[in-house]
């Protein structure tokens, strides 16, 4: 995929309240993300920042509209089509889905070994768990984890296997200052390595100034804020407002 082309372009997805077709909860959206960008999707409780999340990540279809991701329209894909694109994705929402009464390192593992990919995985996911402070945590089971650690656990996941395009739904702001700068630092570093990040909250950070920031009412983009350029977002902008 050339420079700047879309890793995602979205043209008026709609996707109506359960048992109401009049009210439609993602109202006529439309935007792209250019690959290797750095992007920040904000709004107030309700505006439909986390059902735009599910839909970018594949984790279920709008009602209406077409998605393209990596040059593929989602709606015409294949089962095994749809599974090959989740492949080149990786995503933590803000209530992060694992495998409960599997290893923390399992649960790492786990996606490289879906992408067929695991000769490195161990070291990577343990090296990941050291800069987080929770290699004691290894072995334990994920049910064990406290929420926040939940939270990290979820997010290095997302990281940890290089996917192209890394979405992360309000999990930054949940996190204390510390732990938040060390995962916003991870995410630079997939970006400066050429990933495509969005990440999902209720306000931008300070890397939304080297980004695109696209802000949301009643489920429809209100407000965009383009990216001045798509340079890679320098390492020393890590503080979340």
């Amino acid at each position: 995929m050339r420079k700047d082309a879309p890793i995602i372009s979205c043209f008026h997805l709609a996707v109506h309240a359960v048992g109401d077709r009049q009210r439609k909860l993602i109202d006529d959206l439309s935007l792209e993300i250019p690959a290797g960008s750095w992007n920040e999707v904000v709004g107030d409780p309700g505006s439909g920042k986390s059902l735009l999340f599910g839909i970018l990540s594949l984790r279920f279809e709008a009602d209406g509209g077409k998605l393209v991701v990596g040059g593929r329209n989602f709606g015409r894909l294949s089962r095994r089509g749809v599974a090959d694109l989740r492949r080149t994705i990786a995503s933590c929402g803000e209530r992060p889905i694992m495998l409960e009464q599997r290893t923390v390192l399992e649960n790492l593992v786990l996606p490289f070994v879906v992408r067929g990919d695991d000769s490195r995985a161990v070291a990577i996911c343990e090296g990941l768990l050291e800069e987080v402070g929770l290699t004691r945590h290894r072995d334990l089971p994920v049910a064990a984890l406290s929420h926040e650690e939940r939270l990290i656990v979820g997010a290095l996941r997302a990281i940890a296997p290089s996917p192209q395009l890394v979405l992360i739904d309000g999990v930054l702001e949940q996190l204390p200052e510390e732990s938040r700068r060390t995962i916003m630092r991870l995410l630079q570093q997939r970006h400066l390595a050429g990933g495509t990040i969005i990440i999902f909250g209720r306000g931008e950070s300070q890397n939304a100034r080297r980004g695109s920031v696209f802000r949301l009412a009643n489920g429809a983009v209100d407000h965009v804020i383009e990216a001045q350029s798509h340079e890679r977002v320098p390492e020393s902008m890590g503080r979340v407002a």
